[in-house]
């Protein structure tokens, strides 16, 4: 048993046992980080990709605010008379309806312009979120701010 510690004093394993304790930390520790690193990337992609659909749904928005879809809509009734295989004539009436959609200009939506001013402060929100650093809320805030904008939905 002596010789086994006398050796172990020699060669310095507690020192060397000690080094590859703390090398095994180092490395666990680096690539922990390069985990989170990597989430953290692809949690600010999705973000970012959020706030890119909803600015072109903004966007889309804002240019249609102005404008009204009428949908006009004529119901035209046709008899058709016919005779069945005894020759007795058959009359059928024939439904058809014409729709017939037109966008014209009209006053502007107060609550529409009310949802892109939301959905402005949602696409602020978003950037802002990606920019602080350690905001673990930031993609809570994100969905409140989006179920908001949609009247409860996401």
């Amino acid at each position: 048993m002596t010789t086994l510690r006398d050796r172990s004093r020699r060669e310095g394993w507690v020192a060397m046992r000690d080094e590859q304790h703390h090398e095994i930390a180092q490395k666990t520790a680096q690539k922990t980080a390069e985990i989170v690193a990597k989430d953290e990337a692809g949690r600010v992609s999705r973000l970012l990709r959020i706030a890119d659909r909803l600015m072109d749904k903004t966007e889309r928005a804002l240019d249609e605010l102005d404008q009204l879809t009428v949908k006009h809509t004529e119901k035209v009734k046709t008899s058709v008379s016919a005779k069945d295989d005894d020759g007795k004539p058959i009359r059928r009436e024939v439904e058809r309806e014409i729709v017939d959609l037109q966008t014209v200009q009209a006053i502007i939506d107060r609550k529409g312009l009310q949802q892109i001013a939301n959905s402005a402060k949602a696409i602020k929100d978003i950037l802002s979120a990606t920019e602080a650093e350690n905001d673990s809320g930031s993609l809570d805030d994100l969905i409140a701010a989006l179920r908001e904008i949609g009247g409860g939905s996401v």
